[in-house]
C-alpha cells in the first residue's frame, strides 16, 4: 500500500466518508444537497430574477441583525478553535470533548440547535421518534475514532493562516466562512463579471474585439505580476493572479464575493469618486429616482435599490465535492491571503464565470433588494472606517498605478495577444484580421513593453515585502492511503 503526503485540505473532501460511516444515507452528500434544494428556504428564496419586482425587500434593521448573526458565528468558530487547540496541546481531549465539538460544528447531535451550528446543512439529523434519535447517538458513541478524525479534518476549514490545497492550488486560508455575499449598488437587470459586462448589447464583431482587448489587458497584467520578486518569493502557497487583477480593477471573468456581509454592504452603498480618488457613501441624488445615475439608466436598471446576494458556504462546498450533474450549486473559489492585501481585507472569494453566467439568474443565491437611503450608506461607510477596512493603505506597495496603466493603455504585448487568442478559443486563422481591427481602434502590439520603471518596480517589491513580512502560516500534512 503506497502512502503519499499531501498538503491539508479544508476537510470537505473527506467528509462524506466519515459521515456515512456513522450515519449511513443521512450523511451522504447527495441526500443533503437534495434536502437543501427541495427545502422551503431554497424554494422560497433562491429565485430566478427577471425584474426588480421579483426581488423581496428587506429593511436596514433586518440587515443589521444579519450582520450581528454572522459576527456571532465567526466568534463561535474562533472560540471553538481556541478551546480545541488548548485541550489538544495539553493532551486532554477526551471522546466527550470531541463529541461536544462535533455537536457545535453540526457533525453530531448536540446541545446547539441545528440551524445555529457551524455547518447546518451537511448532515440530516432530523428524527421522528426518540428511538430513532437514540439509535443515531449509539452509532456516534460506537464510532468515536471516526468522530475524532472528522472533527480534526473540519478544523482545517475554520482555521486561518494555514496553507491548504484547494482544487490543486495551494493557498493561505482565511478561516471560517458561513455564507458568501455580494453587494451591488443598483439593480442593473443583469449581474455579470467585468470581462463580459455589456457585450450582450453589442454587435457580434464589436463584442468579439472588446472581449479580446479585455483578455489581453488581464493577461498582460498577469505576465507583469509573475515577474515580481514579491510574487515569486511568496512563501504561503500559490499566487492567484486573476484575483489580484480583479481587486485592482482589471476586467476578469471573476465575480467577487465575500464571506463578510459588511464588505458586501459597503459595495452596495458606496462608490469610488474618480475626482477625489476616494470611496464615498452614495448620496440622495444617486438614488432618489430609478434613473438617478446615468450608468444605471443606460441599462434600464433602477438606482433606488441596493442588491444583496447570499449562498451558504457548506452547500457550495458539498456541491463542489459531489460534482453531481443533476444537482448543481455554483462553485465559489477561495482567494486566500495574497501578496497584495486587498484580497485578504475584503475576505475575498471568486466565481470564475463563462460569458453566459448571470448571478440574477443563478438559483444558487438568494437575492434581496433594500431601499438605499442616506442613513444606511453613511452607517456602513463609517463602520468600514471610510473604506480603510476595505482598502488597506499599501503605500508604495500597491500595484494600483500599474493596473491603471494596463487598463488605460493602447499598447500591449504580442505574448498577451497570443495567450488571449488561445484562452478565448479563437481560430488562429483570424489572428491577422483581429490585429487589423485592434490597429483600427488605435491599439499596438509590441514584442515587449515596460509597465513601470525598474526603480518603481523595486520600490513596489520592497514595500510589498515589508507589508506582508509578519504574515505567519502553518503547513499541516495529511496522509492519503
Amino acid at each position: 500500500m503506497e502512502r503519499k503526503l499531501f498538503c491539508s485540505s479544508n476537510g470537505f473532501e473527506f467528509l462524506e466518508y466519515y459521515l456515512t460511516k456513522i450515519y449511513g444515507e443521512r450523511g451522504s452528500i447527495k441526500h443533503n444537497l437534495e434536502r437543501y434544494i427541495y427545502g422551503e428556504f431554497f424554494q422560497a428564496g433562491c429565485r430566478y430574477v427577471n425584474t426588480i419586482d421579483d426581488l423581496p425587500e428587506i429593511t436596514f434593521e433586518e440587515i443589521k441583525r444579519l450582520i450581528e448573526k454572522e459576527n456571532c458565528f465567526r466568534t463561535m468558530s474562533i472560540e471553538l478553535q481556541k478551546k480545541y487547540d488548548e485541550l489538544n496541546k495539553s493532551g486532554k481531549l477526551t471522546d466527550e470533548d470531541y463529541r461536544e465539538v462535533a455537536g457545535i460544528m453540526g457533525l453530531a447531535p448536540g446541545h446547539t440547535d441545528r440551524l445555529n451550528t457551524l455547518f447546518p446543512n451537511i448532515l440530516d439529523l432530523y428524527v421522528s421518534s426518540k428511538e430513532e434519535g437514540d439509535k443515531i447517538w449509539e452509532s456516534v458513541c460506537l464510532n468515536g475514532n471516526v468522530v475524532d478524525v472528522m472533527v480534526n479534518a473540519m478544523m482545517d476549514y475554520i482555521r486561518s493562516n494555514q496553507i491548504i490545497n484547494y482544487n490543486g492550488r495551494e493557498m493561505l486560508s482565511q478561516g471560517y466562512a458561513r455564507n458568501y455575499f455580494r453587494g451591488e449598488s443598483a439593480y442593473y437587470k443583469t449581474s455579470k463579471s467585468s470581462m463580459f459586462r455589456g457585450l450582450d448589447t453589442m454587435d457580434q464583431d464589436e463584442a468579439e474585439v472588446l472581449l479580446l482587448i479585455r483578455a489581453i489587458k488581464m493577461i498582460d497584467f498577469s505576465i507583469w505580476l509573475s515577474k515580481l520578486d514579491c510574487v515569486n518569493g511568496w512563501r504561503h502557497g500559490d499566487v492567484f493572479h486573476g484575483a489580484v487583477a480583479q481587486h485592482y480593477g482589471i476586467a476578469t471573468n471573476g465575480m467577487d464575493v465575500s464571506s463578510n456581509l459588511k464588505i458586501a454592504l459597503f459595495f452596495a452603498c458606496c462608490h469610488f469618486d474618480k475626482d477625489t480618488k476616494k470611496w464615498l457613501p452614495l448620496k440622495n441624488s444617486d438614488f432618489e429616482k430609478a434613473d438617478s445615475r446615468s450608468s444605471v439608466a443606460k441599462m434600464n436598471g433602477d438606482s433606488k435599490y441596493g442588491i444583496l446576494y447570499s449562498a451558504p458556504a457548506d452547500i457550495a462546498e458539498l456541491s463542489r465535492v459531489a460534482n453531481c450533474k443533476d444537482i448543481h450549486i455554483t462553485n465559489v473559489t477561495p482567494v486566500g491571503i495574497q501578496p497584495f492585501q486587498r484580497c485578504e481585507r475584503q475576505s475575498a472569494y471568486l466565481i470564475e464565470t463563462a460569458q453566459t453566467y448571470d448571478m440574477l439568474k443563478d438559483r444558487s443565491f438568494t437575492k434581496v433588494k433594500f431601499k438605499l437611503n442616506q442613513e444606511i450608506c453613511e452607517w456602513i461607510y463609517h463602520e468600514m472606517k471610510e473604506g480603510d477596512l476595505v482598502y488597506p493603505n499599501e503605500g508604495k506597495g500597491s500595484c494600483q498605478d500599474i493596473a491603471d496603466a494596463v487598463s488605460n493603455s493602447k499598447v500591449h504585448t504580442k505574448e498577451a495577444f497570443d495567450c488571449a487568442i488561445d484562452s478565448l478559443g479563437i481560430n488562429e486563422s483570424k489572428k491577422s484580421e483581429l490585429i487589423d481591427k485592434l490597429n483600427s481602434k488605435g491599439y499596438t502590439l509590441l514584442d515587449k513593453f515596460q509597465w513601470c520603471t525598474p526603480e518603481r518596480q523595486k520600490e513596489l517589491e520592497r514595500d510589498c515585502f515589508e507589508s506582508t513580512k509578519d504574515i505567519e502560516s502553518s503547513f499541516r500534512l495529511m496522509f492519503c492511503i
